[in-house]
């Protein structure tokens, strides 16, 4: 039985979450990371292919998350690693360092000038 505070869902719109989830435990893919750091949660990540173990090790450097290996999932070290992000106000104020950075950045319009560059440039 999960403790009251723990709410097992099915999917959830994850960029809406943030306020509301104080650490996440994810795969390491592209989207849930960066989703995790724009929101300012910091998280555990047990990267399954090798691009999800490059993207949790980026956070980890950056102090906002902690890396497992997948076959940690069913042992204390995952319950270690949560419990960690959330006591350890250091990971707290990483995580909300990386989230202020995303604050200024707009994916979109970069994106876009991007490839109108890359477009003008092959005319």
């Amino acid at each position: 039985m999960l403790p009251p505070n723990v709410h097992a869902t099915g999917l959830l719109p994850a960029h809406l979450l943030g306020g509301l989830v104080d650490a996440a435990v994810l795969h390491g893919g592209q989207g849930t990371v960066q989703t995790a750091c724009a929101a300012g949660i910091p998280f555990v990540g047990m990267g399954l292919q090798p691009e999800q173990v490059w993207n949790v090790d980026q956070c980890v450097r950056q102090g906002n998350a902690l890396a497992l290996s997948p076959k940690q999932a069913g042992t204390l070290a995952l319950a270690d690693a949560v419990r960690r992000l959330l006591t350890d106000d250091g990971m707290r104020t990483a995580a909300e360092r990386v989230r202020a950075a995303y604050a200024d950045e707009d994916g979109a319009a970069a994106s876009a000038h991007v490839i109108q560059a890359r477009l003008a440039g092959q005319g």
